[in-house]
């Protein structure tokens, strides 16, 4: 025990002028000569070094032995304090690994720290990471509450950075809940506040993004609800313009997220090779880092990409992995949309039974969470099995065709209300009915092309109905 203080010691005295290149070092001997005090201050700072440098694993091992080094001091206001901050920067850390059950656990410590300490600030701040949590985790009514009650804590102390934070966790859950302008606004409030001069304000200690990096990247997760508008060329402008920001600050859970937007907006446009461009170099970055967050949504796109693509077998099986990940992570807000991917590669693949029980599966959750835009693809893809079948249910597909298309309209969800009316028109041909397959076509048409959804305005022209002729091209 005396011989770790006394290398310790030694250590400080050689390298006083560059302690930091040695916290682990320092930290880990302080911690086996049983002294507290410095074990948790640099235990603490190499958790930073390593976060900063995306090595979360080792961060998280480090920041979990610093808490346990400050509970070996004398209870005191001062160790409460120092223990809430870095419960807090293990959140950063926790939350690209995946590791969501420990995540709420030091959430609920620090949110019980900052209420003993009467911290409002980092009270707004722990409040919109529980949303975030509960966004991310599925509870989107917790998720909600959560993220109003961070804004209104935020206000109270008239802090704009705080602020940031709220609005882009509101952001998240709206856009789950299908309220897409809504969510786009919230994202949009972000880029409100005003960002101090020096470079380093753009991200904090553990290299996590500040409010201020926040207000840059939200332009990723704004890509979302405006792909899902049929907003496609400002969804990737955004999406670009948070691709170039996480280059620039060499940040990779950024730039993961930057390339599934990009290609997410591309997957739904119908132009698969630059999503699937996209999406591979997100996987990529996910490989080669700590990330399990980003991977279920980047696998899935890709797979479904394949799948739309002609690749069937390979979109089906990556389509499965990811589906498999995002259960086995607990990373299920959001999940009716990969369910409802799946089903209709399965579909695509010839396999009709296994694809209805995906798309009963994706209604159900969507449903149960109250996630109305996935619940809308869910009820397309349902109206799309009972059309495939030998014998179509007719009735049943259109039943759930116009249900789809409805909450589609009242969602404002162009492309999918573009692809209710080609369902349609494809329904009503086999059915006979040449006027209302005509005019479900030309609609969807319509749609496509003012959409720049090249390939499905393809689709649909290529629905030749009773009486046409091809059209000659000379």
């Amino acid at each position: 025990m005396a011989l770790h203080r006394r290398i310790a010691e030694s250590l400080e005295d050689v390298h006083g002028r560059d302690l930091a290149a040695h916290a682990l070092a320092l930290g880990t001997h302080y911690r086996d000569g049983e002294a507290w005090e410095r074990a948790a201050t640099f235990l603490h700072m190499a958790g930073r070094q390593a976060a900063t440098r995306s090595a979360h694993s080792e961060a998280v091992a480090c920041f979990e032995e610093a808490l346990r080094a400050l509970r070996r001091l004398p209870v005191s206001r001062e160790v409460d304090d120092r223990d809430l901050d870095v419960r807090i920067e293990l959140r950063q850390s926790l939350y690209p690994m995946g590791r969501f059950a420990d995540l709420i656990r030091h959430l609920h410590e620090a949110e019980r720290f900052a209420e003993t300490l009467e911290d409002r600030p980092r009270l707004a701040r722990v409040s919109a990471y529980i949303s975030n949590h509960a966004w991310i985790t599925g509870d989107l009514p917790r998720a909600l509450a959560s993220g109003q009650r961070a804004l209104a804590r935020a206000e109270s102390v008239a802090n704009a950075g705080l602020a940031v934070e709220a609005n882009f966790r509101l952001g998240q859950v709206h856009w789950s809940l299908g309220q897409y302008r809504e969510a786009a606004d919230f994202f949009e409030r972000c880029g409100t506040a005003v960002e101090p001069p020096e470079a380093a304000a753009r991200y904090g200690p553990s290299g996590w993004p500040t409010e201020f990096g926040l207000a840059e990247l939200s332009l990723y997760y704004m890509a979302a609800p405006l792909t899902e508008l049929g907003r496609f060329d400002e969804a990737l402008a955004a999406a670009k313009r948070a691709l170039e920001f996480a280059m620039r600050i060499d940040r990779p859970f950024a730039l993961a997220g930057s390339f599934a937007a990009i290609g997410r907006a591309h997957l739904y446009r119908g132009r698969f090779g630059e999503a699937a461009a996209a999406l591979l170099r997100g996987l990529d970055v996910c490989r080669r880092w700590e990330f399990s967050v980003h991977r279920p949504w980047l696998a899935a796109a890709l797979g479904h990409t394949y799948a739309m693509a002609g690749r069937i077998s390979k979109g089906v099986s990556i389509l499965s992995g990811a589906v498999d990940d995002a259960e086995r992570f607990g990373n299920v807000g959001g999940h009716a949309w990969r369910l409802a991917a799946l089903g209709e590669a399965l579909l695509l693949a010839g396999r009709p039974d296994e694809a209805a029980t995906r798309a009963d599966q994706a209604l159900e959750q969507s449903r149960g969470r109250g996630e109305r835009g996935h619940e809308a693809w869910a009820l397309r893809l349902q109206a799309d099995v009972a059309a495939s079948q030998k014998s179509p249910a007719s009735d049943a597909a259109h039943a759930r065709y116009h249900e789809a298309l409805g909450l589609a309209e009242t969602l404002e969800m162009r492309p999918l209300e573009a692809r209710c009316h080609l369902g349609l028109a494809a329904l009503h041909h086999a059915e006979g009915r040449s006027a209302e397959a005509a005019a479900a076509r030309a609609r969807a048409t319509e749609m496509f092309r003012s959409m720049g959804m090249d390939f499905w305005l393809t689709r649909a022209q290529g629905l030749r109905l009773a009486g046409e002729h091809p059209v000659r091209r000379d």
